[in-house]
């Protein structure tokens, strides 16, 4: 039942209520009919007016109500379109998040690779460090050699200098020289009756002079360390005669070549060999 109908009811009810009691009352006090009627009338139209003015009011407030109630579905159209913004606005954020987890995943592989790199780098330095290190030190001995290359050049400087000013001595070198060379014969023809292949010695390659000092000898292995290496022009296969003040003691061949020391091996010896004693590439 509607709002309305009720009050139609209760307008009914009330009036029922009145005209009950406007018999009654003229029933038991016989008032004027005629002014009851009139003044029930009044009444009548007093309540009538009241009423109207009561359903007015109840239709406005319905009325309100009906405002108040589409607005009510307004604002939950307006939730229901925000709520499906929020939808569309997780799905995005969703899209978002993996591309997100992607892009990590692709930046954790980036860094990977750069702590890879970095890696590579490192041991790029430590070998550019070595390489670095003995650059400096061949850049010292290269030092060093300069320094004694200048001082032999400031020697032959000298040397020539001498030469122009004592050309008799020169000739008296060559008197000594022709000496020296019958003295060779000599030792030559002892090399020879005590064994020694001095004609094999001669056929062999012409060698740069090169002095030597024995700093080692391995007798069971016939290994002999010399105190000359690559930096002082020794080569695999140069050969060295070892002297015991003027005396042959062995001819060895250079079988190792390290920057400051050679290893040779003894090819024959005439007696035993010993610290100290002096080599070189010269056949006395």
């Amino acid at each position: 039942m509607s709002v309305l109908a009720r009050v139609f009811v209760i307008l009914n009810f009330v009036l029922a209520i009145v005209y009950l009691s406007v018999a009654a009352t003229l029933y038991h006090h016989k008032f004027d009919w005629r002014m009851q009627f009139q003044k029930i009338k009044y009444d009548y139209v007093e309540m009538k007016n009241f009423y109207k003015s009561q359903l007015r009011t109840r239709g406005e407030i319905i009325n309100s109500y009906k405002d108040y109630l589409e607005m009510k579905e307004h604002q939950v159209s307006l939730l229901e379109l925000a709520m499906q913004n929020i939808a569309s606005d997780l799905e995005v954020a969703l899209v978002h998040e993996a591309t997100v987890k992607q892009d990590l995943v692709t930046v954790l592989n980036q860094h990977t690779k750069a702590l890879m790199i970095l890696s590579e780098k490192d041991n790029i330095i430590d070998e550019i460090t070595k390489a670095r290190d003995s650059f400096h030190r061949q850049f010292t001995i290269a030092l060093k050699e300069k320094d004694t290359a200048e001082n032999q050049v400031a020697a032959l400087t000298r040397v020539v200098t001498d030469q122009h000013r004592d050309l008799a001595e020169v000739r008296q070198y060559l008197t000594k020289i022709k000496r020296e060379r019958n003295d060779l014969r000599l030792q030559i023809e002892a090399l020879r009756r005590i064994g020694i292949p001095v004609e094999m010695l001669a056929k062999r390659g012409a060698m740069p002079q090169i002095d030597a000092v024995v700093t080692s000898y391995k007798e069971p292995v016939r290994l002999v360390v010399l105190n000359v290496g690559s930096e002082h022009g020794v080569r695999t296969g140069f050969y060295f005669t070892i002297f015991d003040g003027g005396n042959f003691v062995a001819q060895v061949e250079v079988e190792k070549v390290m920057p400051r020391l050679c290893g040779t091996r003894v090819i024959f010896s005439t007696g035993p060999i010993r610290e100290g004693m002096q080599a070189t590439t010269r056949l006395y």
